[in-house]
Formats: structure tokens, sequence, C-alpha cells
């Protein structure tokens, strides 16, 4: 997987709220560019990035041409795919999720015994 990603935020229109992360009076424009290996011989795949936060300002142009190529860039950071810290934050972070919105999504349940007859 390859991914070219442009991330703008800040008040980006003039209905837009400046929302309680937003910092300064403007907005903050970057670009990623990364990916994800599928590796086929069962070694660690791993997230690779050739771009990590590259400011961008109003009037920048961003072009992606796809093309065959024999060689490519080496990435400018890697790192494991999946690892027992992603993995446990992953799994807290859904647990809370879970806890603050079940009462929203789950039908209440009759705590009652029933009796059963023959």
């Amino acid at each position: 997987m390859l991914t070219g990603i442009v991330n703008a935020v800040g008040k980006l229109g003039k209905k837009a709220s400046r929302g309680k992360k937003a910092r300064g009076k403007g907005n903050d424009l970057w670009l990623t560019v990364g990916g994800l290996t599928d590796r086929a011989d069962g070694s660690p795949n791993e997230h690779l990035r050739w771009v990590g936060h590259k400011k961008l300002k109003i009037g920048d142009r961003v072009e992606i041409r796809i093309c065959k190529a024999t060689v490519a860039d080496s990435p400018v950071d890697s790192t494991p795919s999946e690892s027992k810290e992603q993995e446990r934050f992953q799994y807290k972070w859904a647990k809370s999720q879970y806890m603050k919105l079940r009462k929203k999504y789950e039908k209440p349940r009759a705590n009652k015994l029933v009796k059963r007859t023959r």
C-alpha cells in the first residue's frame, strides 16, 4: 500500500469553528508520503515513510504521477506494522470507546431469573 496525504487542520472556511486543538489564527498544512508492506514470505511487515511531515502553504502544488519504475528511493523511516506496545494501545483505546458508548448502543438486559416449568 502506498499513501500520499495532504493534511489541513484549523479554520478552513468561513463557517468552520477553530476547534479545541487548533493552533494560531491560520491553518496547518502538511504532506505525508508513506506505505505499508505486505510481504508474502512471512517476514514482518513495516510502515514506511518517504516524507514525514512536509509543511505546505497556500499556493503550493502537490503532484502525484503513477509510473513504472525498476528502482525506488529508500524510505527515510520504517517501523514495525504491529508491535506489542501498539497492540496494547489499540486494545486500551477500543475498550475505552466501548465503555464510553455501550449505554448508547446496547439494549438493556433483563436481570431477572426466569423459572422454568416442566
